[in-house]
């Protein structure tokens, strides 16, 4: 938490301008706990906003989807028909089924991917990539041979779940749910888990999935089914195995255990954190969501949750003239449903069937904290009760009303067959804390976010140290994403040859000069790095020798002097003048 907090702070001096330091993010720890704060609570729905933006008709988009089947395309991904979708349309009543039904065929007659399974991601289909510009808006003019998939801004196997939360279902044979499990945990607290005890891990796997999960299928595997070693010599965990897997919950696979969108980072949480805290040079009417993600180029546009992290973040820091920090326990955290508009067959309110796995709710962590902070929740009808969750109904708000010729026709009530409609029912959120005793150290209103220019005036920006061959483990199985990729500052003891490391760089030459920087800021002369060799990331030559991505094969020697502390490391171009180091790389800590 040291290392996110630490590059939270430092932003992106490497390869931007206007983007660090970020001086109005404090690091707690260096603050006296007595200090006079105020903590403020920050919000976001659950659905995945991205897929109405792209998809719904409600955006213009060509698609021109009816909102009620963006509830199977946020749960699976795809259109692809079945029972359930059919059962789903004809839940809307005669009148309204026969409009969706020919909306359905129009969508899949233009865009006929939508209609099939594409396996372990989202349906084969593209969206404007933003070589037109696509911020603040979509540009749906961009001529279609500019577009990508939209599975490849998405990635893994619930990549397009990404406002924090990601579920699956569990249904029986007749395709009604039984249970949803929704989780909101971090990645980084199970790779450190791990590291600690797998054994522990296991137990909470085998706690949230079922009894069936052994601790073999946790491991990491290469493209031939091997066990993937860390560079301890240990089995390397597989965030992305059978049980933390895909849309739905079988007796063979699939489960919610954790996050694993490649955006749902605590890391990425606390960078975007720090970079709300910078003011922008933005006119009062352009002073928005959508604008400040823009300007200042942190987190995913278009999300219900990282424009609006970073503007209520910023509007403290603007508004209020104090710095601020995301408030401890940092974690994204699920809140309490609205069951308002939830009917159960016989009348139990449907919030004795929600229950907190792990975490707590307000009532639960102390008259000081004013937001939930749950973790894994289920929602489930115990058996007894005879019936399941699909029996349970949501009355739709009124402004889903749908207008035909004529007369204005009310959404009946409609049964839980998709996890995404409780999504739509409950909130994301984290805090932010304002010190109020403290002045902001810079009030300056900065142009937006851009690259430095020209690419030769950019140095490299090191990602986290991993083993080889982990990182060749992942990047032969497209069906695993970066989020199979340690987060953490890579833990060492000193005395030890690291052979093979894998240090994927942005903006990255082919023959830079790279070192570790100690907890003093000077060079530790105890690490020696050697290159063993560049790859280019990218088929597109280097402009100015300057490669968007490069992945370095690093041998690194920790000297059995090097001290406890936690080390940067600095990736220098050549030609020009080393900047800071990017922080928390290696820990270096004795006895490990």
């Amino acid at each position: 938490m040291t290392a996110f907090t630490d590059m939270a702070i430092a932003g992106n001096p490497w390869t931007n301008v206007n983007d660090a330091p970020r001086v109005n993010y404090l690091d707690p720890a260096e603050y006296d706990q007595t200090v006079n704060t105020a903590v403020q609570p920050i919000t976001w729905t659950a659905f995945p906003n991205k897929v109405n933006w792209y998809f719904s008709t409600s955006q213009g988009t060509p698609y021109a989807l009816d909102p009620a089947l963006t509830y199977p395309l946020a749960d699976k991904g795809n259109l692809a028909d079945d029972a359930v979708l059919q059962t789903w349309i004809d839940a809307h009543g005669a009148t309204y089924a026969k409009t969706l039904r020919a909306n359905l065929s129009d969508v899949l007659a233009k865009y006929p991917a939508l209609g099939e399974t594409p396996g372990d991601g989202f349906a084969a289909v593209s969206i404007p990539t933003g070589v037109s510009g696509v911020c603040p808006v979509v540009h749906w003019d961009q001529p279609q041979d500019e577009w990508a998939l939209y599975s490849s801004r998405v990635g893994g196997p619930r990549g397009w779940k990404d406002e924090y939360n990601e579920w699956v279902v569990t249904r029986n044979e007749g395709g009604q749910i039984t249970k949803i499990s929704f989780t909101a945990e971090n990645p980084e607290y199970w790779f450190t888990l791990w590291e600690v005890d797998p054994e522990k891990v296991l137990v909470l796997y085998q706690q949230l999935v079922g009894p069936q999960v052994v601790v073999e299928d946790l491991y990491l595997r290469d493209a031939e089914g091997n066990v993937v070693n860390d560079a301890a010599g240990n089995p390397a965990y597989n965030p992305l195995n059978k049980w933390n897997y895909g849309n739905e919950a079988t007796e063979t696979g699939g489960g919610a255990v954790h996050l694993t969108s490649p955006p749902n980072t605590v890391g990425a949480e606390m960078y975007l954190g720090g970079a709300a805290t910078i003011l922008r040079d933005l006119p009062g009417d352009q002073y928005s969501p959508a604008n400040m993600i823009c300007s200042g180029q942190y987190g995913g546009n278009f999300r219900n949750s990282d424009p609006n992290i970073g503007m209520q973040g910023n509007q403290v820091v603007r508004n209020v003239g104090k710095p601020i920090t995301l408030t401890n326990p940092i974690a994204l955290y699920m809140q309490m449903p609205d069951f308002s508009n939830y009917e159960t067959p016989d009348g139990t309110p449907a919030s004795e069937f929600f229950t907190v796995v792990r975490g707590r709710t307000a009532a639960e962590a102390g008259p000081d904290v004013h937001y939930d902070q749950i973790l894994h929740a289920t929602f489930e009808v115990p058996a007894e009760k005879g019936y399941t969750v699909s029996d349970i109904v949501i009355s739709p708000p009124t402004n889903e009303d749908r207008v035909f010729p004529g007369m204005v026709l009310r959404t009946p009530p409609l049964p839980i067959l998709y996890g995404s409609q409780i999504a739509e029912t409950f909130n994301q959120a984290l805090a932010a804390t304002a010190y109020l005793d403290v002045d902001l150290a810079d009030s300056t209103r900065f142009p937006p976010v851009a690259e430095k220019s020209p690419a030769s005036a950019q140095n490299g920006w090191a990602q986290p140290l991993v083993a080889m061959a982990v990182f060749d483990a992942v990047q032969s199985q497209p069906a695993i994403s970066a989020a199979t990729i340690p987060l953490l500052p890579f833990e060492t003891p000193p005395g030890v040859s690291l052979p093979h490391m894998a240090l994927e760089v942005l903006g990255g030459a082919m023959a830079p000069v790279i070192d570790y920087v100690g907890p003093d800021g000077t060079v530790a002369q105890g690490i020696t790095v050697t290159l063993n060799g560049a790859m280019p990331q990218t088929d597109a030559p280097a402009d100015d020798g300057i490669y968007e991505v490069i992945l370095y094969d690093l041998s690194i020697e920790i000297g059995p002097d090097v001290p406890d502390g936690s080390y940067g490391v600095r990736v220098t171009n050549p030609g020009n003048d080393p900047d800071v180091p990017v922080p928390g790389n290696i820990l270096v800590r004795s006895g490990q």
